[in-house]
């Protein structure tokens, strides 16, 4: 069961196909109305690799005040040029399988992580041996190379047994999933965080309350030469896409601890992790990528307020089914508090937001958080990607604009944003047709941050 808690970006890329066969299977021609007021400043969209293949999947980070996008299919890695236009393009094959292991940074230092739960799952789940299951997987410290495009300056292999993850009583239990984070890298200190889920026997009544998962940490205070790994939390139910993030003063470890999204903070990488408490009750599917910047702590999400789901009861088709609203918070180290919720979808029309997609970009007091937009029905349906702006730190917004106009039967998902030097950078996935079935480009445009 390879890389089983990819970034969310992963999950669209696993429904595309469902959803744009669903969409045309209801008929394709007719034009829905724009959900959004078309804006006209943001550069014509093109392609931003004619040689990647028909299923990529990019992840736009910034790098020490750099834009970088690191494609995870076709191992190249991509640096805006001086010319704040055009990007450059280096290929990688060496880090074949690997992803980047966290949001925005501060530190020319790229973490890459790759991981497998072993052995594969190809024999009767009553006849497995528990006792075999084991985690292999690689922790990379790479910089930035102007002729190699990655450097690794340090390597870390991880090999982890059943015991290891549950202890050696917990007989019945097996490795069913294990995924890396969201890491922090602050200067030669490094934290990659992990979930590890198990398996329970069918005949165990421990079942009844929710597979156990593990949280924990490996830490290097080195710059990757040497590491040590941390137990942090026991939990019960499905646990996915731990996340370490940091303001100035304050780092927050998040975890999706299905039905709710919940967090602990600290002051220091001294200080112990407190109880995990719940940040978004009944949260479901998407949290863009938070972002520390100076004092301040951002993150966006999406929810449906009125309905307490569970993982195992529904799962929505694209945002169809459910009235999903967006919502943005912060944390001020100032006064060590949460900001309340801001509804930033408020006056959108129902049932007008998808869950193909989410991202939030920071600079200062500019914010720039992009998601995708969905009307009509059926024949009618057009999914765009639309963005709204805050230029006081969070406390106003925009009204929502939209930078794509997509013909029925076609769609712009997964946007990625990057604000950089008071220019949005924008990636995306746009469906075409294909000899070989559905598949997508990655288009790319740009803007001035409005009000620039």
């Amino acid at each position: 069961m390879k890389n089983q808690m990819r970034p969310l970006s992963r999950l669209a890329f696993l429904l595309a196909t469902v959803f744009v066969s669903a969409l045309c299977a209801s008929g394709c021609g007719r034009v829905a109305p724009r959900v959004a007021p078309i804006d006209t400043d943001w550069t014509a969209p093109k392609v931003l690799d004619s040689e990647l293949g028909c299923r990529s999947d990019l992840q736009a980070r910034k790098f020490n005040n750099r834009a970088v996008a690191f494609d995870l299919e076709d191992h190249a890695l991509y640096t805006l040029g001086d010319d704040g236009l055009h990007w450059d393009k280096k290929a990688v094959p060496a880090f074949n399988g690997y992803h980047l292991a966290y949001a925005d940074a501060t530190t020319n230092e790229i973490v890459l992580v790759k991981s497998d739960v072993l052995p594969p799952r190809n024999q009767a789940y009553q006849v497995r041996n528990f006792s075999q299951d084991r985690v292999d997987g690689e922790i990379v410290v790479a910089s930035l190379d102007n002729d190699f495009g990655l450097q690794t300056v340090a390597r870390e292999k991880v090999a982890l047994t059943r015991g290891d993850l549950f202890g050696t009583e917990a007989t019945s239990l097996g490795v069913y999933e294990f995924g890396f984070g969201s890491a922090l890298v602050r200067g030669s200190q490094i934290d990659v965080p992990y979930v590890a889920q198990a398996d329970v026997s069918f005949a165990n009544e421990a079942r009844k309350e929710g597979s156990p998962a593990v949280i924990g940490v490996y830490e290097s205070q080195d710059g990757g030469s040497s590491w040590t790994r941390t137990h942090l939390f026991d939990l019960r139910g499905y646990t996915a896409l731990p996340g370490l993030f940091a303001s100035r003063g304050t780092q927050f470890l998040l975890v999706n601890h299905a039905p709710d999204l919940v967090y602990t903070e600290r002051s220091g990488s001294d200080a112990p992790w407190p109880a995990l408490q719940t940040l978004v009750a009944h949260y479901w599917y998407s949290v863009c990528a938070p972002v520390g910047d100076e004092d301040t702590f951002h993150f966006c999400w999406l929810e449906n307020p009125a309905t307490e789901l569970r993982l195992k009861d529904q799962v929505p088709f694209f945002g169809e089914s459910l009235d999903y609203q967006l919502f943005y918070r912060n944390w001020e180290d100032s006064t060590a508090t949460w900001s309340e919720a801001r509804k930033l979808s408020a006056g959108l029309k129902p049932r007008s937001i998808s869950t193909s997609g989410l991202s939030m970009s920071v600079e200062g007091q500019r914010i720039v958080v992009a998601w995708v937009y969905h009307a009509g029905k059926g024949r009618d349906a057009r999914y765009d990607i639309a963005y709204s702006v805050s230029a006081d730190g969070g406390q106003h917004w925009s009204e929502p604009r939209q930078v794509t106009s997509t013909t029925p039967g076609r769609a712009a998902h997964s946007p990625q944003v990057v604000l950089l030097r008071g220019v949005i950078h924008l990636f995306y996935h746009h469906d075409r047709e294909h000899a070989a079935g559905n598949c997508w480009d990655i288009l790319y445009q740009q803007r001035r941050f409005p009000g620039t």
